[in-house]
């Protein structure tokens, strides 16, 4: 398969990847303010699981095509293994994070962070995925 070809397959997870780190990452220092608008955006448990499952699908196909896992914790795990831990994290954030608007603020805070953690490593693993 071409390095063209792969990288048109993922196309449309990239566009839904890219949209939810961009909304993540140039938010997350208004973190810091109380009150931000944008915090319920990224605090939100659809989002945050979006962006695991975002990680996990770019991670499990970069590897599947030649890639090295770069984050020490996750060294000695195959590509579906990844998968399948990300798919089990976004299933527990689905189904017992708070809803929207009822979160505390730790929670907010919490899911925020997973968002911009998950979202940030698709966009890295985009990055590498155009490399192969």
């Amino acid at each position: 398969m071409s390095r063209r070809y792969r990288w048109y397959t993922l196309r449309g997870c990239a566009k839904a990847a890219l949209l939810c780190a961009a909304i993540a990452l140039a938010c997350s220092p208004l973190l810091l303010l109380k009150g931000c608008g944008a915090l319920p955006v990224i605090a939100d448990k659809h989002v945050s699981a979006g962006c695991q499952m975002a990680d996990g699908l770019t991670t499990w196909y970069a590897l599947k095509h030649g890639a090295v896992e770069a984050n020490g914790l996750l060294a000695g795990f195959s590509g579906p293994q990844i998968l399948a831990l990300k798919v089990i994290i976004a299933i527990i954030i689905w189904k017992f994070a708070a809803d929207p608007g009822q979160a505390t603020q730790d929670e907010q805070a919490v899911l925020a962070a997973a968002s911009v953690v998950g979202c940030g490593a698709s966009l890295w693993n985009l990055r590498v995925i155009q490399k192969l």
